[in-house]
């Protein structure tokens, strides 16, 4: 069991390298940088956020998203992945909205006043890292980026996210550095949202190094393109959220995943989460079942979101703290 686990996550992370088996000169080291749960409410909801984002985690899902906020806030992720303590994953990151404001006649004289989300614009900053060590083999992976979202029409909102991309690793001294564009949009339909992004929509990476035997010096590739799209429908009033998502890669449009989350919130201060997606990795389709929890407690709030283990891996177990400024 331990055994065809480790061989399981040394794949993992040979492909987060770009060093795959398959690799040679002229090929591609685009296997890094891959797309992770941007905290533990993608994670219970299946990771089909992009059409439900409207917190810090935004950046990352779909920062057109960051109009969504009411007022500043700060978030901090950590996972566990495959709960074995070889992989993990940490974030934080800042919201800063600017609400839209009305003229308005109170308490006896003329003020303005702050309208109800979405606000008029945001920024939005992120820092985040992903550390492996087998054996003394280490990868260890940092993105910084900064996002900005703003409204094109007063029903569409849009995002930018520019992300910093850097990575070193244990194994035969391969590492790189680039960057990544990230465009999202958000636009209501009466009850439903539709939500779009195109992850990586322009990027570099320029890698050095020998994961093949064969000395790679300032390959530039960039990385696939990620292309999703979701409908929600909202029902503020029940306390109910529903959303079905669809992912797709590369230029040819491959089918990356696709999934839906259903999110009840019984009482203003507690989220109850579940979700679902079939997706593809390096090691094949897995279908994955997950949920999670959300507490809300004055301007602090802490997410919990669970996902089993596929192909012989442990479960992970992602938790974000979060709180208004």
């Amino acid at each position: 069991m331990r055994g065809s686990r480790f061989l399981a996550i040394t794949c993992l992370l040979t492909s987060a390298l770009g060093a795959a088996g398959s690799a040679r000169a002229g090929g591609t080291l685009t296997g890094g940088f891959p797309r992770l749960d941007p905290g533990a409410r993608a994670t219970a909801l299946g990771g089909n956020l992009v059409a439900l984002a409207d917190g810090c985690e935004s950046i990352r899902a779909n920062p057109a998203g960051l109009l969504g906020l009411a007022r500043r806030e700060a978030a901090f992720t950590y996972a566990d992945l495959f709960g074995l303590g070889l992989v993990t994953q940490g974030s934080a990151q800042l919201g800063w909205p600017r609400a839209r404001r009305d003229v308005q006649w109170q308490n006896g004289r003329i003020e303005r006043v702050s309208l109800p989300p979405p606000a008029e614009r945001a920024l939005g900053l992120d820092v985040s890292t992903l550390r492996g060590d087998l054996t003394g083999e280490t990868y260890l992976e940092l993105q910084a980026g900064v996002a900005y979202a703003w409204r094109l029409t007063d029903r569409t909102r849009a995002g930018l996210a520019y992300r910093l991309l850097f990575a070193q690793s244990g194994f035969k001294g391969t590492g790189c550095d680039g960057h990544a564009l990230d465009l999202g949009v958000q636009r209501p339909l009466g009850p439903l949202t539709l939500g779009l992004q195109a992850a990586n929509f322009v990027s570099t990476t320029r890698w050095a190094g020998s994961p093949d035997g064969t000395r790679y010096t300032g390959l530039d590739e960039p990385l696939a393109r990620r292309w999703s799209l979701g409908l929600a429908w909202q029902a503020p009033l029940r306390g109910i959220a529903a959303t079905v998502q669809a992912d797709w890669e590369g230029d040819g449009f491959h089918t990356r995943q696709r999934g839906a989350g259903l999110e009840w919130k019984p009482v203003r201060a507690l989220a109850v989460r579940a979700g679902y997606r079939a997706r593809r990795d390096v090691l094949g389709w897995r279908s994955e079942p997950s949920g999670g929890v959300g507490v809300t407690a004055g301007g602090f709030r802490v997410d919990y979101g669970w996902q089993p283990g596929g192909h012989d891996l442990g479960e992970t177990h992602r938790w974000t703290a979060g709180v208004a400024l």
